[in-house]
């Protein structure tokens, strides 16, 4: 080997080793960067478990709240419908009150003023 193929050697040899430095620092550069998506990506889930845990709770109070306004609704109907008979009921005791009284107005007047008139008459 002569002089300058070993110069040509010791220049390949450190070329590769500055190339595997640099390989070696685009590979630890890449490794960080790898890390970091990894973390961004437990973060998400993360924040994606706790919306599902929400979103659950969410339609547990929605269910809840579903039953209390059935629960109202079926109030609400049962009330409607005691009203409507309540009022019903009034209705004809306010009509049997006043058939009543006016049948009883209707007496009055016959006993107070048409039959002693008659008995006059027949006198």
């Amino acid at each position: 080997m002569t002089t300058k193929q070993t110069k040509e050697s010791i220049q390949e040899g450190n070329q590769g080793q500055e190339d595997a430095m640099y390989t070696r620092s685009e590979f630890l550069d890449m490794h960080s960067k790898l890390d970091t998506a990894w973390k961004e990506l437990d973060d998400e889930r993360k924040k994606i478990n706790k919306l599902d845990i929400e979103v659950a709770n969410l339609k547990d109070e929605n269910a809840k709240l579903e039953q209390q306004k059935q629960h109202l609704l079926n109030n609400f109907q049962q009330l409607y419908d005691f009203h409507t008979k309540l009022e019903d009921q009034v209705l004809n005791s306010q009509t049997a009150i006043t058939i009543t009284l006016g049948k009883l107005a209707e007496a009055i007047v016959r006993n107070k003023f048409i039959i002693p008139e008659s008995n006059k008459q027949e006198s």
